[in-house]
């Protein structure tokens, strides 16, 4: 946001809350101008300005009511799956791989159609 903009919000605290800056230190409105303006996004945090103070009757802190615009954080998540996409296009490949699979795929089917019987039998009982 912009100084301006960052002002507005500043103005809006100091009316809704007249011992806003109770503890009189000189640098705090420097502090939450420059926070402000390097972190908020203007709409989202008015919003929650005007929010808070129909809620609150005490002054915010800063966490109360700036909002950070989104930001896009990419954990190379795209090529992880695209080299696990390679990897199972491989495996699918090999008549060796595919086979084993198979194998272990109905060992697993045979243990679980056990388990049911066994199931159903003590339900019986």
């Amino acid at each position: 946001m912009n100084k301006e903009e960052a002002l507005e919000i500043m103005e809006l605290l100091y009316a809704t809350y007249p011992n806003f800056n109770k503890s009189g230190m000189k640098k705090f409105n420097q502090i939450w101008m420059d926070k402000l303006m390097d972190l908020g996004d203007y709409r989202k945090t008015l919003q929650r300005a005007n929010q808070y103070i129909t809620e609150s009757p005490y002054p915010p802190s800063l966490a109360d009511i700036i909002v950070k615009p989104y930001k896009h954080v990419d954990h190379g998540m795209p090529e992880q799956i695209r080299a696990a996409e390679e990897r199972v296009r491989k495996e699918q490949a090999d008549p060796e791989i595919a086979a084993r699979r198979k194998s272990k795929l109905d060992e697993y089917r045979k243990k679980l159609e056990r388990m049911q019987v066994e199931v159903s039998l003590q339900h019986d009982d």
